[in-house]
């Protein structure tokens, strides 16, 4: 029963992460996104794109594997968006 508890503290905690505001994606929306976002990368801004990951998904899950061996099992693998 402890284990049921402690796995539902986690799931909590997991949603009680502060998201940033909205203006995050100022300028990474409409047509354009895909190059804003290339221009983000290129110039190595990768805390504002943590923070438009942190804003549009609330957790990724990564399930436990069932096989042995060196690939990976995309199927495993559940991401939460957070609610717009």
């Amino acid at each position: 029963m402890r284990k049921t508890v402690e796995d539902r503290i986690v799931q909590i905690r997991r949603k009680l992460v502060v998201r940033p505001a909205v203006e995050v994606l100022e300028g990474l929306v409409g047509p354009s996104a895909r190059k804003s976002w290339e221009a983000l990368k290129k110039g190595k801004q990768y805390e504002r794109m943590n923070a438009v990951l942190r804003f549009l998904f609330g957790a990724v899950i990564i399930e436990a594997s069932s096989t042995r061996g060196r690939s990976f099992d995309f199927g495993r693998v559940d991401i939460e968006p957070n609610e717009l």
